[in-house]
């Protein structure tokens, strides 16, 4: 008898912890904005863990808190896309940047899950683009990724559109530098070793933030911060300056890149500079002819171009070549797809 109290007090002890510390699901898999803001997110159960039912369950962000409808059920194999509708109250999700977490209202409250993007905290993703979604990729970490093929309903944490890196190592003087380690060193850790030229391309990345740092042996290290677009080559540049020659090495850092793209009336093209640089983005065509200058200072992190040359006369469509230049030099460059 005494065997048979024990053992039903032992149970119910690892019954209480179960219910106390519930093994934390991923569900989360893809959140998308309309063009009127409204969102929809995919619900899958990677784990397999049987979440059962959302009865339970709500839906919280930065400002708002929602309970789901009753009666909405949710097996193991479900990949269930969930609306507004499916909410007891109008529920806001901010689309520049928020934390979303499906919590469970039982045992106490727990957190199912958690996903968070644009300006908020530990994001590692910008807000999504119209057209875009934020898909969560199982391998590595879980994390957000743009995605340039919405797949709601389907192929949940998976993402099918990536981006890349390319870049040069160059001296103050502007004389490209071989054998620099280029390194990843968040979210993921990668490295890859320029070749003779200077140049590096790291390609199949996940459009997401990533910070990049270069380093060659008698050089400090120069880190950066880079943004991934889908289906897009970010072009950066670093300049390795002996510590004596600059003693703030963090200034020497380039990137350019431009999004929309492919794009109708305008896009972005986003660069930066060195401290106390200035520069040209020099837009051409096709054939190699100038489009367009535009001048650049370090003050600034974008100009607009709205497809229009010199003499403010729309160009057609079809591939546009943009560079940035300081004192004459190339330093980055990019393409772009302009359709009227």
């Amino acid at each position: 008898m005494k065997k048979i109290i024990i053992f039903v007090i032992i149970l119910f002890s690892c019954v209480l912890v179960l219910y106390a510390n519930p093994i934390e699901s991923i569900v989360l898999s893809e959140i998308y904005f309309d063009d009127n803001g409204d969102w929809s997110i995919e619900l899958y159960d990677y784990l397999q863990l049987g979440v059962g039912s959302l009865d339970f369950c709500t839906l919280r962000s930065q400002s708002d808190t929602a309970h789901f409808n009753t009666g909405i059920s949710f097996t193991s194999n479900d990949t269930l896309v969930v609306t507004n509708a499916y909410m007891q109250t109008d529920f806001f999700i901010d689309k520049d940047g928020d934390i979303l977490t499906i919590y469970g209202d039982i045992w106490g409250g727990y957190i199912f899950d958690s996903i968070c993007w644009g300006n908020t905290p530990n994001s590692h993703v910008n807000a999504p683009y119209p057209g875009q979604s934020l898909c969560r990729i199982a391998d590595p970490y879980f994390l957000l990724a743009k995605e340039n093929l919405p797949s709601l309903g389907y192929n949940p944490f998976d993402v099918q559109t990536f981006g890349g890196i390319q870049g040069f190592t160059m001296d103050g003087d502007g004389n490209l530098i071989g054998d620099v380690q280029v390194s990843i060193s968040s979210p993921i850790s990668y490295s890859i070793y320029t070749d003779e030229n200077g140049y590096f391309y790291i390609d199949s990345l996940y459009a997401m933030n990533y910070t990049l740092s270069a380093y060659k042996v008698g050089y400090p290290s120069v880190e950066m911060d880079v943004t991934v677009e889908p289906d897009s080559i970010t072009s950066i540049s670093f300049l390795l300056v002996p510590q004596s020659a600059n003693p703030n090495p963090q200034e020497n850092r380039l990137s350019l890149s431009n999004h929309p793209n492919p794009f109708y009336e305008k896009t972005e093209i986003h660069y930066s500079l060195p401290h106390h640089a200035v520069g040209t983005i020099t837009i051409f065509n096709s054939k190699g002819q100038k489009i367009k200058d535009i001048p650049v200072s370090p003050s600034e992190n974008s100009i607009s171009w709205s497809g229009l040359d010199e003499n403010n006369t729309k160009v057609p469509s079809g591939v546009y070549f943009y560079q940035l230049e300081i004192k004459n030099k190339t330093l980055a460059s990019g393409k772009m797809l302009y359709l009227r």
